[in-house]
């Protein structure tokens, strides 16, 4: 008798401990959202989240792009990131996937607040339709063959930047009514005098030499446009429009400067010499060696140079 009531309280407390573990609410699963920092993104999604595309990718660097805005990110880690000029901050972690570049997600937001808003610009187009006027130019690409010019920490030469860019310059002064001439036209070296010689000879309406600057403060960027320390009013009205013109680069403004260059002082007619940026700067080195750069700069320099002679 004593064992069948044992057996019977064993029974029930089964029974009840089974009621209430099945009738009790159900817990909840345990969720970890991973914060902001450790959600990692490809460049590609980095780029669609800025509104911006991808134009040029290398094993060191990746540049971002929209008509307003230029992102280039150093792809390792620990590296900076520069928003269109400026150093705005560090990429942090950067992995790779199959070749696909992977940085933090947490970049969206920190690049963001930082460009331009496409809709506050007019967008400038490198192909305008604009009136023929019927001038001479004379684009004097600097340095070449032997003389490199400048060379960037990227091994961009500047002799090979100033020739691509002046045929950029050239093919939209040709498209806009402008007779162009060039002192050199491929990797050759010319002396001072003998580009001074050959301006002189073809009588420009403007002589322009184009160059890419360098300085033991890799920090500086920017552009300036140089007439000589007594240059003629038409000079200084030249450099004064390239210079503005210049502004749809982004790149920093350094203005108009005086400076006693031989093809600034020897030519017989309005002369300048525009250095487009820093080669000594990594962001800028990096840039003026990309096609869309080269374009931007180019039409810039143009525009200002077809608003000086038209």
């Amino acid at each position: 008798m004593n064992k069948f009531r044992m057996l019977s309280k064993i029974s029930l407390f089964v029974a009840i401990t089974v009621v209430i573990i099945g009738c009790g609410p159900p817990q909840k699963p345990t969720i970890t959202t991973p914060t902001l920092s450790k959600t990692k993104i490809n460049i590609y999604q980095l780029a669609s989240k800025l509104d911006m595309k991808v134009s040029n990718t290398t094993s060191t660097y990746v540049t971002l792009e929209n008509s307003k805005n230029t992102v280039l990110i150093f792809t390792y880690s620990d590296a900076n990131y520069y928003v269109n000029g400026k150093e705005a901050g560090n990429v942090g972690p950067v992995t790779r996937d199959n070749g696909v570049i992977i940085v933090s997600e947490a970049l969206v937001n920190k690049i963001k607040p930082k460009l331009i808003k496409t809709s506050s610009l007019p967008s400038v187009s490198t192909t305008p339709t604009l009136p023929r006027t019927y001038a001479k130019v004379m684009l004097d690409p600097g340095h070449g063959g032997k003389d490199p010019g400048a060379i960037a920490q990227t091994g961009v030469y500047e002799k090979t930047v100033n020739i691509q860019v002046a045929h950029k310059v050239a093919y939209l002064l040709r498209k806009w009514g402008i007779t162009v001439a060039m002192t050199r036209t491929n990797d050759v070296f010319v002396e001072l005098d003998r580009r001074v010689s050959m301006a002189n000879r073809f009588n420009p309406d403007l002589f322009v030499s184009i160059h890419a600057d360098a300085c033991d403060d890799r920090s500086i960027s920017g552009y300036s446009v140089y007439v000589a320390r007594i240059g003629s009013r038409a000079s200084k009205s030249a450099a004064g429009k390239i210079v503005t013109a210049m502004k749809n680069t982004r790149f920093v403004n350094r203005g108009v400067k005086k400076a006693n260059y031989r093809v600034l002082v020897k030519t017989q007619c309005p002369a300048v010499l525009v250095e487009m940026g820093y080669l000594s700067n990594r962001y800028q080195a990096t840039l003026l060696a990309q096609n869309e750069t080269q374009q931007k700069v180019a039409y810039s320099i143009a525009r200002g140079i077809y608003d000086a002679v038209r």
